[in-house]
């Protein structure tokens, strides 16, 4: 800063032995340079602290930032890498796992062909109980119906060959038999 002082001090008073002091105001130059540089000289005293309080704070602010960064960036490389090796175990598991589901689904099918195939024999054997038993019952329909047309054909056989005096006999005998088993 004196330096500066005595610099200007020295070009005013050899502008002024040079030009006699008349054409040039080295008076009025060295004023100004005087307040210039007392201008800047309160600037830097004062404004000094408060902009090299900025540029700390803006590098503390980067540096934050920076380690932010570096802390992102390695995650996600981490990351990648987790992903790259889940990637790589199901590249090289997936033909496994691909024979395993087949391997499941083809048990699976066959289970429920098994089971189809048993519900099939159980709906045969049900049918064939039935048509059984419907066999049955027509054969016992059959065999009443062949009695009943045997006993109409014998009643009807009987009363054409019995006269009117063995009709009245045999209901006498009827009569008697019933009576007695009354008493």
């Amino acid at each position: 800063m004196k330096l500066v002082i005595t610099l200007i001090s020295f070009l005013s008073l050899v502008a002024q032995a040079a030009g006699g002091g008349e054409g040039v105001p080295v008076s009025l130059i060295a004023y100004q340079i005087l307040n210039l540089a007392l201008l800047f000289g309160v600037i830097f005293v004062f404004v000094r602290p408060k902009v090299k309080a900025y540029f700390a704070e803006r590098k503390n602010v980067f540096e934050a930032e920076m380690k932010k960064t570096e802390l992102a960036r390695l995650e996600a490389e981490k990351q990648l890498k987790q992903i790259s090796d889940k990637i790589a175990y199901i590249e090289q598991n997936s033909a496994q796992e691909i024979a395993k589901a087949q391997s499941e689904a083809n048990q699976f099918k066959i289970a429920l062909i098994n089971e189809a195939n048993e519900n099939a024999k159980k709906i045969v054997e049900e049918a064939n109980r039935l048509a059984a038993f419907e066999l049955e019952k027509a054969k016992a329909e059959v065999r009443r119906e062949m009695l009943d047309i045997a006993l109409k054909a014998a009643a009807e056989s009987v009363s054409a060959k019995m006269q009117n005096q063995d009709h009245q006999k045999l209901q006498a005998s009827f009569i008697e038999k019933v009576g007695a088993s009354k008493v």
